[in-house]
């Protein structure tokens, strides 16, 4: 059995509700959605991008090829995915991009140090975060008890990157060790 000593038990819980409160997305961005547009996939083996087209119910992907006056659809060749097909298709499309979000921290926590208890703050943080993301659309039948066949789309997003940003925090003689003899809100840099 694990000890945890009570100098850090409060570490160890906000970390460990800080992982379980965690998630990407509350609401699902239709930015990120599948829909028309250019894709990475392994559909066509002469291409390894496609064109989505989905003018109905149906998924059509057609391979872009290279050319040199710039990518061309071609239309000759094409998927379709159905749920009315008898053999319905599965699809993996992705989709890399660059991204560029707002973030707000809205909560600093600040870990007891000598004599000087647990701090929560709320004042204000906020960032800017530049990253890679890379947008997975899997694309699957189920058969149902009617015997049709229904469509599920997940989509699985990834990114990478870094965030930069400013807040305000509280210094006074207690947070700096009396270092200072003054209270004010300074500036802090988030990274």
């Amino acid at each position: 059995m694990v000890l945890i000593s009570k100098k850090y038990a409060h570490f160890y819980f906000l970390i460990i509700l800080s992982v379980l409160l965690q998630s990407c997305t509350v609401m699902e961005s239709s930015k990120y959605l599948l829909s028309g547009g250019t894709y990475r996939s392994r559909a066509f083996k002469q291409a390894k991008k496609v064109y989505i087209n989905i003018p109905s119910d149906d998924i059509i992907a057609y391979p872009v090829l290279k050319n040199k006056n710039g990518p061309i659809v071609d239309t000759s060749d094409s998927i379709t995915y159905s749920p009315s097909s008898s053999t319905a298709k599965r699809g993996f499309f992705t989709n890399p991009s660059f991204d560029i979000d707002v973030v707000t921290l809205p909560l600093k926590y600040r870990p007891a140090i000598r004599n000087f208890p647990n701090q929560l703050s709320t004042d204000f943080n906020g960032a800017i975060y530049l990253g890679w993301r890379n947008d997975i659309h899997k694309i699957k039948y189920k058969r149902s008890l009617l015997k049709s066949y229904n469509r599920e789309i997940t989509h699985y997003g990834f990114t990478t990157g870094v965030f930069l940003g400013v807040g305000a925090t509280v210094i006074n003689p207690w947070v700096t060790n009396n270092a200072v003899n003054y209270e004010y809100d300074g500036m802090v840099l988030t990274t």
